[in-house]
């Protein structure tokens, strides 16, 4: 993942030398996702939790970040992040569950995989204030710049759990997939430091058929001229209504964890 990373600063950086638009500057991010699996599968007959009941736990995973801000005033800064994580258990069920339209009854064995996919694209414009050094005792403090984000995020979720059952000698596959895109409003904070940045983000909405929350709270230093090491705590997590064959589930899932990466501003 990382020698991906150096490469794409190295053909940036080429490509962004010899380009006419100057007035851009790009910035790349790659990290790891360190979470834990939560929420539940919920419908009238039962709720089967992915910890308790699954045996989902902790996990980890990619996360990329591509970023464009630009020096013109009516245009808007932009990011587009991406991460997939996948993980599979096998379990004997605790207690009777139904999930996907099948029963599985307490002490049945049960395999079953995560797929999840997340892309967040992010459009937004900055407030920038000016630290202004001020006079204390004997001391001349620099009390660093603040920044406030405002701006639309689209979530693009695809998730997929597969199930499968032994049945007279047979496997049967059984499955839950959620395909959302999900349009947010998006607020960020961040405060400059000298090589020090602290920052953070939230998204959440609410509509008739799925529900998000996003947020991100995080510090950044920077090692050398353009490079900056981060470590943060991520959230992601959504709700929605799936229905197959009549049968009605409410898949609520979240990803919770600490996220260490690199970031490259060109």
């Amino acid at each position: 993942m990382f020698k991906l990373f150096f490469s794409l600063i190295l053909i940036t950086n080429l490509l962004y030398a010899k380009s006419w638009y100057n007035n851009f500057h790009p910035s790349l991010e790659a990290g790891m996702h360190l979470a834990t699996f939560k929420g539940n599968i919920e419908n009238i007959n039962s709720t089967a939790s992915f910890e308790n009941d699954l045996g989902y736990d902790r996990s980890f995973s990619s996360y990329f970040v591509f970023g464009l801000k630009s020096d013109y005033k009516y245009f808007p800064h932009f990011y587009v992040s991406y991460f997939n994580e996948t993980q599979s258990k096998d379990v004997n069920t605790p207690k009777k569950i139904y999930v996907a339209n099948a029963v599985f009854d307490t002490n049945s064995s049960l395999s079953s995989t995560i797929d999840y996919k997340v892309i967040n694209v992010v459009l937004y414009k900055d407030l920038k204030i000016k630290g202004e050094r001020f006079q204390f005792l004997r001391w001349n403090i620099y009390p660093g710049d603040i920044e406030f984000d405002i701006g639309m995020s689209a979530k693009i979720v695809h998730w997929k759990i597969q199930l499968t059952k032994n049945v007279n000698n047979g496997v049967y596959p059984y499955w839950i997939i959620v395909d959302e895109t999900i349009p947010l409003p998006y607020f960020g904070f961040k405060h400059y430091f000298y090589n020090l940045r602290t920052y953070g983000s939230i998204s959440a909405l609410s509509l008739n058929n799925a529900k998000s929350l996003n947020y991100e709270v995080g510090i950044e230093y920077r090692l050398i001229k353009n490079l900056y090491i981060s470590a943060s705590y991520l959230y992601e997590g959504f709700e929605a209504v799936e229905e197959r064959n009549a049968h009605r589930d409410t898949v609520s899932f979240k990803t919770v964890g600490n996220k260490f990466s690199f970031k490259y501003f060109f």
